[in-house]
């Protein structure tokens, strides 16, 4: 028998005949060996096209069978139960299409009982699978104040806000910024205000207890947002208080007179954002979040502001006695303000506006700890009276030989706002501030 010579490994005509033999296998083409080298080659590429066909079938058998059981949770789930993400909360909730019951959260407990209740139909599923089923975008995303918005009735024409308002005041200028407060804050559910937030707070004030100013500001929202109201707020603490800024329809500051002015001039600020910047659970950098909340406030005293040039952000509305709520219909009530504002009716103050407010504020303004003090040591001149010049801190050490347990709390940096909150004038100097005021 002829002896075949074959080509040595290093040559092309090797590697050609090394892609002859896999071109061989891969249709089934098989021929008689001659040589240990064409042997081995062929060898070598017969075992691994076979290990190929095995992988593959061993593949898509593994495949085929994660197919059945992710087919068969599907059928499970989307049989006996309706599943939501809620985007305000950003957790998953579910609901027994058997039971008629309302929506309730994913938890643990409730999650196991998900996957126990799949096997024992039969589905052969473990956790991993009905966790990546639930955390999936086949699950429909859901928010609850946008669609409550979404599937309101047509407006009937009649002027519910109003006369809610009127539940707490019959004061005309109150009457209509409550009417612009709601409809910032119809607004700002909507998610269509970007630009501004709805920086304004009415603040119900009575000195007396139990007239039912927190169940009004609770009953503002219909019973299905109850559960995006709170009346724990904490300026202080600006992570949890900008998170709920854009998780809850509603904050309400209970007791707002006890709110230091360093805490004013922070929620002054808060009001005023139409997003907010902030870093979410295990992420490394900051993103920007939509606002959905609006505030309302509560106290028992009159004197409960603090700046007398920048308490435009506040109404304050003395309450005409025990709020008697009328029987709210809160679809028409929200249907009115939904149609008012898409006929772009005003949800903001104008600046005529703002500037009544300021005005009428100053009944609320809190007087300073240390006046009385200030005009047992100082008189403010009038006019064509003479007068000496005094400077800020000549002020501050004079009250305070005086009285040191009066000015301990109060900072240099505020005494300034106080003075001007007394009426006491001053002139701008090469040397400073110099204010106009006669010893006693």
């Amino acid at each position: 028998m002829r002896t075949q010579i074959l080509p040595d490994e290093d040559t092309d005509s090797f590697v050609l005949l090394q892609r002859f033999c896999r071109k061989c296998f891969t249709r089934w083409i098989y021929f008689k060996l001659s040589g240990k080298v064409l042997a081995k080659l062929c060898f070598a590429e017969l075992s691994s096209h076979l290990k190929s066909i095995k992988n593959r079938f061993n593949g898509k058998k593994k495949d085929s069978k994660l197919k059945q059981a992710m087919k068969g949770l599907d059928s499970f789930l989307t049989t006996h139960y309706s599943f939501r993400y809620n985007q305000i909360t950003e957790q998953c909730e579910f609901h027994d299409k058997h039971k008629f019951d309302k929506y309730r959260v994913v938890d643990e407990r409730e999650f196991n009982t998900l996957v126990i209740n799949a096997i024992e139909e039969g589905v052969n599923c473990m956790d991993r699978d009905m966790r990546r089923y639930l955390g999936s975008s086949r699950i429909p995303s859901f928010h609850p104040v946008t669609a409550y918005l979404e599937h309101l009735p047509h407006w009937d024409g009649h002027d519910r806000v109003s006369e809610l308002a009127r539940s707490v005041s019959d004061e005309t200028q109150w009457v209509e910024v409550f009417h612009i407060w709601m409809l910032g804050m119809v607004m700002q559910w909507s998610g269509k205000n970007r630009m501004h937030g709805n920086c304004l707070i009415p603040i119900l004030v009575n000195p007396l207890q139990g007239l039912k100013k927190s169940t009004f500001c609770r009953s503002l929202l219909p019973p299905a947002l109850r559960g995006y109201y709170t009346d724990d707020f904490d300026v202080t603490r600006e992570g949890d208080a900008l998170r709920k800024m854009r998780s809850l329809a509603l904050i309400n500051i209970d007791e707002f007179n006890r709110m230091e002015e360093g805490k004013l001039a922070r929620l002054k600020n808060l009001v005023q954002m139409s997003g907010l910047s902030m870093r979410r659970p295990f992420q490394s950098s900051y993103s920007q979040q939509p606002r959905l909340s609006s505030f309302i406030g509560t106290s028992n005293f009159c004197d409960l502001l603090t700046d007398s040039s920048g308490n435009r952000r506040f109404y304050p509305v003395m309450t005409k006695g025990s709020i008697r709520l009328p029987r709210i219909n809160y679809k028409q009530l929200y249907a009115q303000l939904r149609d008012e504002l898409k006929h772009n009716r005003r949800y903001w103050l104008s600046p005529t506006e703002e500037q009544a407010v300021s005005l009428r504020n100053d009944a609320f303004l809190r007087r300073p700890i240390e006046e009385s003090l200030f005009y047992s040591c100082f008189s403010l001149p009038r006019d064509g009276e003479k007068f000496q010049r005094w400077t800020i801190g000549q002020i501050y050490e004079v009250m305070k030989r005086a009285s040191p347990e009066t000015m301990r709390d109060v900072k240099m940096r505020v005494f300034g706002k106080h003075l001007a909150l007394m009426g006491v004038k001053k002139l701008r100097t090469h040397y400073g501030d110099q204010y106009l005021l006669n010893r006693l």
